[in-house]
């Protein structure tokens, strides 16, 4: 259950969290992970041929990270390459803006003491990405991207433990935001910090809301 008390740090992810997935963008995210079966299939031909492998692949196996280990990638380098999937692959004329989450984010950052993102996008994706939305990227206190963290994983913990040195605030005085149970609920809640899961139940999480913009019966 969720300690709202304790918190004085709100992290957030960003892809498919702060906006939502699509069918459009789901499709340009498996095209993204077509382009890296073709690296290790080039009997393929091209990404077109590595999508319909992949999906062919999607249907028995139920999941992009199994399809990338079928494909022979060792289980660590498919959920780094998920990640990477999904934080580069090339939507921001897809990402509608949301004035109602733009505002929930600022009014978060004035009822806590310290905002900030944690994302496997890069800095200027980012920046890109919380523009469409309409977010102002500097209501964030700290961005802690992909490329200004040493590209630090977030399924193995590395970028959570950066974060808390970034900011200095306990743990356990943290809540991170997320919609992955892998990338953001579980590392999460093994760096110490409370979660959040959004745009579905995750039973893993400390509350899970079905929208982002529930997050205001949550933490206002």
């Amino acid at each position: 259950m969720l300690n709202r008390e304790a918190i004085r740090a709100v992290g957030f992810d960003l892809d498919e969290c702060l906006y939502p997935s699509s069918p459009e963008i789901n499709g340009r995210i498996r095209d993204q992970i077509s382009s890296r079966i073709l690296e290790r299939h080039a009997e393929l031909k091209d990404v077109k041929g590595a999508r319909a492998y992949f999906e062919a692949q999607y249907l028995q196996l139920g999941s992009g990270r199994k399809v990338l280990i079928a494909a022979g990638y060792k289980p660590e380098e498919a959920g780094q390459m998920m990640d990477l999937a999904v934080s580069q692959a090339d939507i921001i004329d897809l990402i509608k803006e949301d004035p109602k989450t733009a505002e929930l984010i600022q009014r978060i950052e004035k009822s806590y003491p310290l905002t900030y993102l944690l994302t496997s996008s890069p800095g200027e994706s980012a920046q890109n990405k919380l523009r469409a939305i309409g977010i102002d990227p500097d209501v964030f206190a700290y961005r802690i991207c992909s490329d200004n963290c040493g590209g630090l994983s977030k399924q193995e913990g590395h970028a959570f433990r950066y974060a808390l040195e970034k900011t200095g605030v306990p743990a356990e005085n943290h809540v991170y935001i997320g919609n992955s149970t892998k990338s953001d609920i579980l590392p999460a809640r093994m760096a110490g910090m409370q979660t959040i899961g959004v745009w579905s139940n995750i039973p893993e999480a400390d509350a899970s809301v079905m929208h982002i913009h529930e997050l205001e019966g949550l933490l206002l």
